[in-house]
């Protein structure tokens, strides 16, 4: 941890506190899972260091910046609270040293009953403690998440599907488009191993609560990522788990070392979301989007007369909008199409290529553009369509 603290500091700076938390307990997880699976020495080594660096990333160090950064007062009492909070966790020590023994007796399933309380009640004071005004107002709380539930039963273009249907597709063509086959393939591969060997709270604790949520989120209309993000880790701990399971049984069949077996398939597994991930920093950087504004403003300036129009074409709003515009004697119009991937999208960019008299002078395409319709493009990078629109075709109805 200490070799790690300038590039932890780097690392801070750069994607700050709440990013680095969760890829350390996502390490951490992953450190855990493979400390499961040791047959060496070398192999506790490999763990403890996996372990050492997921600890670094989501330790003291960057909770300490994010209470830092998000009290504006208190916050020596929060970061004393920090403090009581790491010590008390010691305190559960001997109980869960004390479980696996005794975990079928009487005493055991005392304990269990307590550490379960103690969890609910942690969840319940974690919660008013973030969220008072939710719990000094539960009405008001209450009426937006009926508001929530209701936009989530209906329409939201672009992150729901144009015919009343569910958005399963939608989420299941953005998860295989970033996490990859394979790394899905190992998620259902960690959740029968772990059914395969009976290990029954850890099948509960992981895939349960994944099930419960894609399962809920399928039964929408609306998909946003954000949706699953709070059982993302519990996926990619399952990912991992079933990455080691498919190596040990690899290296059984092939006769090779599990280890370099669960490296090969760790490397192929992190072929597509490291691909977006640098796509992210790419992003981040903020290059795309000083590349798209020099573009916008070169096209302007080369067609200096024309009205300038930014649009998407999400539904017949915009048409109907330029068709306004000739039918009351406007001129020629310099259009910015964007275009979010999706299926509303796709279905009236024909429609505005038949309606109107348009020449395409550019196209700024998305840096995720192999990605399904989701908030990457909407906030990220969408795909940027420059058009020089004359008018309204002579064969095109009003009502097209």
């Amino acid at each position: 941890a200490a070799i790690l603290g300038p590039l932890l500091g780097w690392v801070m700076d750069r994607f700050g506190p709440q990013a680095m938390i969760r890829w350390g307990v996502v390490v951490f997880a992953i450190g855990f899972v493979a400390l499961s699976q040791i047959e060496s020495i070398s192999g506790f080594y490999v763990s403890a260091l996996i372990l050492a660096v997921g600890a670094s990333l989501c330790g003291y160090f960057p909770l300490t910046v994010a209470i830092i950064h998000w009290f504006e007062r208190q916050r020596a009492r929060a970061l004393s609270l920090l403090s009581l909070g790491l010590a008390l966790g010691g305190l559960a020590v001997p109980l869960v040293a004390l479980m696996p023994d005794e975990g079928g007796t009487a005493v055991g399933r005392r304990r269990w009953a307590g550490a379960v309380g103690l969890t609910l009640t942690g969840l319940i004071v974690g919660f008013a403690a973030g969220a008072p005004d939710a719990v000094a107002h539960l009405q008001i709380y209450a009426r937006g998440v009926l508001y929530l539930s209701q936009q989530y039963a209906g329409l939201h273009p672009p992150h729901s599907p144009m015919v009343d249907k569910t958005a399963t597709g939608l989420l299941t063509g953005y998860y295989v488009s970033t996490l990859g086959g394979l790394g899905l393939a190992a998620g259902l591969g960690g959740a029968m191993a772990l059914g395969w060997q009976r290990r029954g709270r850890e099948w509960v604790a992981l895939v349960g609560p994944v099930v419960l949520f894609v399962g809920y989120f399928c039964t929408r209309s609306v998909f946003f990522e954000r949706n699953l993000s709070h059982v993302l880790p519990l996926a990619c701990v399952l990912m991992a788990v079933g990455l080691a399971a498919g190596a040990s049984w690899i290296g059984r069949r092939c006769g090779v070392r599990a280890a370099w077996c669960l490296a090969g398939l760790l490397a192929l597994a992190l072929v597509r979301p490291t691909d977006i991930s640098m796509r992210l920093i790419q992003v981040f950087s903020g290059e795309p989007a000083k590349e798209r504004a020099v573009q916008r403003e070169r096209l302007r300036l080369a067609h200096p007369d024309l009205v300038w129009r930014e649009t998407d074409l999400l539904s017949n709003l915009a048409l109907d909008e330029m068709r306004q515009h000739f039918k009351d004697a406007g001129g020629a119009l310099l259009v910015r199409v964007i275009d979010y991937h999706d299926e509303w999208s796709a279905y009236h960019a024909p429609l505005f290529q038949a309606q109107f008299e348009a020449k395409l002078l550019a196209t700024a395409p998305s840096v995720f553009g192999d990605v399904g319709s989701c908030t990457l493009h909407t906030y990220g990078s969408c795909t940027d369509r420059f058009y020089l629109v004359k008018g309204v075709l002579k064969d095109a109805g009003a009502g097209k």
